[in-house]
């Protein structure tokens, strides 16, 4: 993995009017925002409210309105430079595949190696870097099946770092993952934004996500606010969020 990096005041993620529809709901409408490098950025609000939407229009998984650019390039051309590495809520694993964890990580290297995918020594470098990290290299060589939900998060976040992507998007990272996890991959998402890395987060906990961000996104099928999270994440702003009822642009 590179040694730190300088900030840079490219926006990391620049968004005009971006919307989602899955068939006749709307998922996601009208967002504009631009996402700083260098930070970590949580969006935030209650189930449905878009923020998976958004993340996944972001790298283009799904069709979306609007104009998408990441650190200054279209999805496309950023994934195919290495610069996007990002973590799903849940991953599609075959669990009783005799698949190692460093297997796993490995695969993070994938777009660095040639057609063979023979592991050079700063992939194998990178893979161990990232393990350690994660303080799950002693689980290296233990098949991916037989970890525990917090450890086989850390070994996917473990797969994104290795890539060693300017952006890292994690939808929540810290669902149904012990305390011992969430705080081991805490401290190295901060260590990202140390060295320069932008990490954008969808998290499920409010007492959690103002210690952890920079900036947060509150959204409700549209984006509500944007800023530091004193300011965004007031009582008042939350209740906006998070009251009852809902809106037919929420999905």
């Amino acid at each position: 993995m590179t040694a730190a990096r300088q900030h840079t005041t490219t926006d990391a993620i620049a968004t005009e009017r971006l919307g989602v529809r899955y068939g006749e709901v709307r998922a996601l409408a009208d967002v504009t925002v631009r996402i700083r490098a260098g930070e970590i950025t949580g969006l935030v609000g209650v189930n449905g409210s878009g923020k998976s939407s958004m993340l996944a229009a972001v790298l283009e998984r799904v069709p979306h309105e609007g104009t998408v650019r990441i650190l200054g390039r279209t999805p496309k051309e950023a994934r195919r430079a290495g610069l996007v590495a990002s973590v799903p809520q849940a991953e599609s694993v075959d669990w009783d595949f005799p698949v190692t964890v460093r297997d796993v990580v490995t695969t993070g290297r994938y777009g660095r190696m040639g057609m063979l995918r023979i592991p050079r020594a700063a992939d194998r470098a990178a893979v161990d870097e990232a393990l350690h990290l994660l303080r799950i290299d002693d689980l290296a060589d233990r098949p991916i099946g037989e970890l525990s939900g917090g450890q086989r998060k850390r070994a996917f976040v473990a797969r994104a770092i290795a890539q060693d992507a300017e952006l890292l998007l994690l939808d929540e990272p810290f669902a149904g993952v012990d305390r011992t996890s969430e705080a081991q991959i805490t401290e190295v998402l901060r260590s990202l934004r140390d060295r320069g890395r932008t990490v954008v987060i969808v998290h499920h906990d409010l007492s959690g996500v103002a210690e952890l961000v920079d900036t947060a996104l509150l959204l409700r099928g549209r984006l509500l606010h944007h800023g530091p999270p004193d300011v965004v994440l007031t009582p008042e702003r939350i209740a906006e969020a998070f009251g009852a009822g809902t809106t037919r642009e929420e999905a």
